[in-house]
């Protein structure tokens, strides 16, 4: 459990530090930023979206069964 933590840490890091890079590069006028950050942005709602969805999961496989 603890390595796919740190794979998806690592991961979402590294996506980030990438976004960075390109958004730095746009202010700049190194390259076109109009249509890099609609994709950017549809990137990150998608990778929201899908962490959010492997959160839900390890919580019901996580979950303890408690008496009521």
């Amino acid at each position: 459990m603890n390595t796919i933590k740190k794979i998806t840490i690592y991961t979402l890091v590294s996506l980030v530090i990438l976004f960075t890079i390109i958004g730095i590069l746009g202010v700049w006028e190194i390259i076109n930023m109009e249509d890099i950050l609609i994709k950017i942005l549809k990137s990150l709602f998608i990778i929201f979206i899908s962490a959010l969805v492997i959160v839900v999961i390890f919580s019901i496989i996580n979950r303890t069964d408690r008496p009521s």
